[in-house]
């Protein structure tokens, strides 16, 4: 395994940390060693899975992937995005705007193929290409996508196949294993494809403040790298 639960529970509480020190608020960990709502053990699965097919190692490229994913999964408590079925409809249900570009078609999409697994698959068209590229009806069965080793060929599938099928332009992968970029950059482009789904095509350097989570992103990737020893 790249981290061990007590690496991966000590990143976790570090950025706790940082994030309420900030706010000069009492701390509270968000590890599986604080609180029974983590389910770090699974995400901790996942990633290691996810790095064994990307080619990674416990260093900065593996920390950018972690703080998007943490980002994703809300400090590696939630498995399932965590709104109602009514408000998956009405945001991204099969008669939005949203909905038709996740080719959702059919009344109840929103709510069946919200974001699952470790960096929250959306929408009937990524259920399908990705259960046609892994042999698995994850249409019919959504919820097999949140076990480990679904999850994590669904972040490999998703960063290196489909964003580039999708924008010539979108290097997910290459920006995340590229050491000439820092951490933050790596977190910035990372975290920018994963949050649109592609690097935005009408501006190639979308504003920080613009990625849903960037912040909190780049936190979780620097206390990891402060675990490991990687800054």
């Amino acid at each position: 395994m790249i981290l061990t639960l007590e690496q991966a529970n000590a990143a976790c509480n570090e950025a706790a940390r940082r994030y309420y020190a900030e706010r000069n608020r009492p701390f509270q960990g968000w590890g599986s060693d604080y609180t029974s709502r983590s389910k770090m053990p699974w995400f901790l699965e996942t990633m290691d899975r996810a790095a064994l097919l990307l080619g990674l190692k416990a260093d900065l490229s593996f920390c950018a992937l972690w703080g998007r994913a943490m980002q994703e999964t809300g400090a590696a408590w939630y498995d399932i995005e965590q709104k109602s079925d009514a408000d998956c409809e009405a945001d991204y249900g099969y008669q939005t705007s949203t909905g038709r570009n996740l080719g959702n078609t059919q009344p109840g999409d929103g709510a069946r193929y919200k974001g699952r697994g470790v960096i929250q698959a959306t929408g009937r068209d990524n259920y399908t290409k990705a259960g046609q590229r892994m042999g698995v009806d994850f249409v019919s069965t959504p919820d097999l996508i949140i076990e480990p080793e679904y999850s994590a060929r669904f972040i490999h599938w998703y960063i290196v196949e489909e964003m580039p099928r999708r924008n010539h332009w979108c290097h997910c992968y290459d920006w995340l294993v590229d050491e000439s970029l820092s951490l933050e950059e790596r977190v910035y482009r990372v975290s920018a494809c994963i949050n649109w789904g592609f690097w935005q095509p009408w501006n190639q350097y979308p504003a920080k403040e613009q990625i849903h989570g960037f912040d909190m992103s780049l936190v979780y990737a620097q206390s990891l790298a402060q675990v490991l020893g990687v800054e």
